[in-house]
């Protein structure tokens, strides 16, 4: 199974998303920050396109969260 499909990469992109909601940032304020378009962040929360690390902690980053934070909470769900 692609990693895209998986149900914790999922749920990790429901938090990411969850988090600019709580924040009030538009996918196009954040798309600025992180210097992409606002169509490459709609792609990303609806999983059409793969998340890589580095954009990941760039993200994390712009949301004010610690990566590590949801990857540990990532690491302690069940599969």
């Amino acid at each position: 199974m692609k990693t895209i499909y998986d149900p914790r990469y999922r749920r990790l992109i429901g938090k990411l998303k969850t988090v600019r909601h709580v924040q009030h940032l538009r996918q196009v304020d954040v798309a600025t920050r992180l210097e992409r378009t606002r169509k490459w962040l709609g792609k990303i929360e609806t999983h059409d396109l793969r998340l890589d690390v580095l954009c990941f902690v760039r993200l994390c980053q712009v949301y004010g969260i610690k990566a590590s934070r949801l990857i540990r909470d990532m690491e302690e769900e069940p599969s």
